[in-house]
């Protein structure tokens, strides 16, 4: 599993929401993978829990 980690403080829940679909999609084209077969997490610094 690779884990990608960024703290990005004050980011509302819908900019994260954002920040993760961007994410999986860019690791998508990356890897040629279907987004379905990834899993991405932004987490909140201040409180280490996952938003997906």
């Amino acid at each position: 599993m690779t884990v990608i980690r960024m703290g990005v403080p004050g980011l509302s829940s819908e900019e994260k929401v954002r920040l993760s679909d961007r994410l999986a999609d860019v690791a998508s084209d990356m890897t040629g993978r279907s987004r379905d077969d990834l899993m991405v997490y932004v987490y909140d610094h201040s409180s280490e829990q996952p938003r997906h």
